[in-house]
């Protein structure tokens, strides 16, 4: 990461057309989010009829999270191809994403070398820039220097970042715990003041995204799917218009709003988890013909004038 407010490059793309068509071909179980925030449900979105009128993005960004590059059990002993797979989906798309972001859990067991694999495995997107950000996954082992030395070159503490492109601010938060187990995630004073000024000259109608691993918005407060301090970070974004957080940690997708936020937790490419509050929050093992439409990515489609993006998660069933 080279610097921490970044006007990236826009790439051009074809027309609504092919886009609607890549995303079509990239996969079943698209689940929408129109620009004025409606929703089709999940178990509705492979029926529900997309029309070309409704896709017309200025640009895309592609949400890739949980590879958990390491894991072998038998939820998924095979995390590496499917990471593998999704980035073959995302090479095929026929519009370039403006940029990829990697919402945390890299690794598994926060071994450099898993970590080094996936910074391998995220070079070959075709696309100009990758950001990421971490998950406890990623930080436990050596409290974050391998995964900081490799992903947040440039970066602000311990790995936070925002950036500017096509009038929409973006930021990149930490609030992992930092630790394995069911802590919740924590964003800490330091970087809540960080954002605080990172806001301070952005304008209230601009569309704000916010990504992080852990939920910003409490999902499961026992498992801590929730961070402690997200209150805090609630009031400094309380004045703009829309603000649209993009998490992983539960490898589920989960949709919650409150106030001006709403949230969207993603699938990952490496296995499920349990839903909240049923059974344990540990790796779900699901039958190998269920597994592929439990595992993908998102793409954030976003349109001149819109004050939130429409939110495509595509599975890899």
């Amino acid at each position: 990461m080279e610097d921490n407010r970044k006007q990236v490059q826009q790439s051009t793309g074809p027309n609504r057309r092919d886009f609607l068509k890549g995303v079509v071909a990239a996969g079943g179980g698209a689940a929408w989010a129109l620009a004025s925030g409606a929703r089709i449900p999940h178990a509705l979105a492979a029926a529900a009829p997309i029309t070309q009128a409704a896709i017309a993005p200025d640009f895309t960004i592609v949400e890739i999270s949980d590879t958990h590059l390491g894991f072998t059990k038998a939820a998924n002993p095979h995390v590496t191809e499917t990471f593998e797979e999704v980035i073959q989906r995302l090479n095929a798309l026929p519009q370039q994403p403006a940029f990829v972001v990697h919402t945390g859990d890299h690794a598994h067991n926060s071994k450099p070398s898993e970590l080094d694999t996936a910074k391998q495995l995220l070079g070959t997107i075709k696309v100009d820039r990758t950001f990421s950000i971490p998950g406890e996954h990623d930080v436990f082992l050596d409290q974050g220097r391998a995964y900081r030395s490799l992903f947040a070159k440039g970066a602000i503490g311990t790995g936070y970042w925002s950036l500017d492109y096509n009038g929409v601010h973006f930021i990149g938060l930490v609030n992992d715990a930092g630790a394995l187990g069911t802590a919740q995630g924590t964003l800490g004073p330091t970087q809540l003041a960080w954002i605080k000024q990172d806001l301070s000259s952005i304008s209230s109608d601009t569309p704000l995204i916010l990504f992080s691993h852990v939920p910003l918005l409490p999902v499961y407060v026992p498992w801590g799917w929730s961070t402690s301090d997200s209150d805090s970070l609630l009031a400094i974004v309380s004045r703009f218009n829309a603000v649209t957080a993009l998490n992983g940690h539960i490898h589920q997708r989960v949709t919650k709003a409150s106030g001006n936020v709403v949230m969207h937790t993603s699938n990952p490419t490496s296995f499920p988890d349990h839903a909240p509050g049923q059974g344990t929050p540990t790796p779900l093992t699901v039958p190998s013909t269920v597994l592929p439409s439990r595992l993908g990515f998102r793409i954030a489609a976003f349109v001149s004038g819109a004050a939130r993006p429409a939110v495509i998660d595509i599975t890899l069933g």
